[in-house]
């Protein structure tokens, strides 16, 4: 579904999180350089101070349809203003400058990094295509007995996955492909595999008792990590959610296996099970680490249940 409203000057708010990327990133100085540049009329300029702020910001805008909020930043700063526009009319919008940058590969940004300047950053939002995109919603219960809801746009993951982005949080002196190669290399020969049950409603995924699994990746984009491809039919617009998961593997099978990740080939291993669905739960009694787009929520989830939700928000610049 294409924008409803194509010919109203839209309202820009950039919500900007200035520890994202790399300090010494090019990329990332021009478009800071450049949203400093911007004068009040021509958009709004927000720098975020603590956690969770740039959720706040967004949900605050979330009710104007004339409003694109750009999420400037990696896939951490994408997910919170992403969480915070669901269920208002608002445009979410990209300018990639963080260290994974995995949902921003789904978008067609036509933005020249190199020569990035106010006069275009503003014209491309300005007139770029919106289109419906889909969100995924996980519900899940903690160990202590709490009862948590949460969303991805781009990627979850359990496991091994969830171990592997609470080790990425502690790695601040490491920046992009590098952190996720060191934390997931660093979880490999410590991580323990966990009993899971998964199971959806279609009966696609039906498993009538838990087995250990190593990991269980679950996308409404193609890529996570900061460059795998975990999911290479995946698109953030068809409906569905596309999971991948493996059992107990010893750590040279998960060596030879983890460099054809890079170029979405690793369905091609007998142990590597691949599939679509609309929702799914899962099953884990003695409690899973769980990440959402990159960032770990939960170190003890057992019971999830996971759906898509179709055309929940509008993107600015999805192809």
């Amino acid at each position: 579904m294409n924008d409803p409203h194509p010919t109203q000057r839209r309202l820009l708010t950039f919500i900007v999180n200035p520890a994202a990327g790399h300090p010494w990133s090019l990329r990332r100085y021009r478009a800071h350089r450049a949203l400093s540049q911007l004068s009040p009329k021509e958009a709004e300029v927000l720098w975020t101070q603590y956690p969770g702020q740039a959720s706040e910001w967004a949900r605050a805008r979330a009710s104007d349809h004339r409003r694109v909020v750009v999420a400037v930043g990696g896939d951490g700063t994408v997910h919170d203003v992403a969480s915070g526009l669901i269920g208002g009319q608002a445009h979410l919008g990209v300018l990639a400058v963080g260290s994974g940058n995995d949902f921003a590969t789904m978008l067609d940004q036509r933005l020249d990094t190199a020569s990035l300047c106010p006069e275009s950053m503003v014209a491309f939002y300005q007139t770029a295509p919106s289109k419906a995109a889909d969100l995924g919603e996980v519900r899940w219960q903690s160990g202590d007995g709490g009862h948590h809801l949460g969303h991805f746009i781009n990627s979850m993951g359990l496991g091994l996955e969830g171990a592997v982005a609470q080790t990425v949080q502690t790695l601040k002196m490491v920046k992009g492909l590098s952190r996720y190669m060191v934390a997931a290399l660093w979880q490999m020969v410590r991580y323990q595999p966990i009993a899971m049950a998964l199971g959806s409603a279609c009966e696609t995924i039906s498993e009538s008792r838990p087995s250990p699994k190593l990991l269980v990746a679950i996308g409404n984009g193609r890529r996570a990590g900061g460059g795998f491809v975990l999911q290479p039919d995946a698109r953030v617009d068809d409906g569905r959610l596309d999971v991948c998961w493996a059992p107990d593997l010893p750590v040279w099978r998960q060596a030879m296996i983890l460099p054809t990740v890079f170029w979405g080939k690793h369905g091609q291993f007998k142990a590597v099970a691949q599939a679509q669905v609309e929702a799914l739960n899962i099953d884990c009694a003695q409690g899973t680490p769980v990440h959402l787009d990159g960032e770990w929520v939960a170190s003890d989830a057992r019971r999830l249940s996971v759906r898509v939700r179709p055309s929940a928000i509008r993107v600015v610049g999805l192809g």
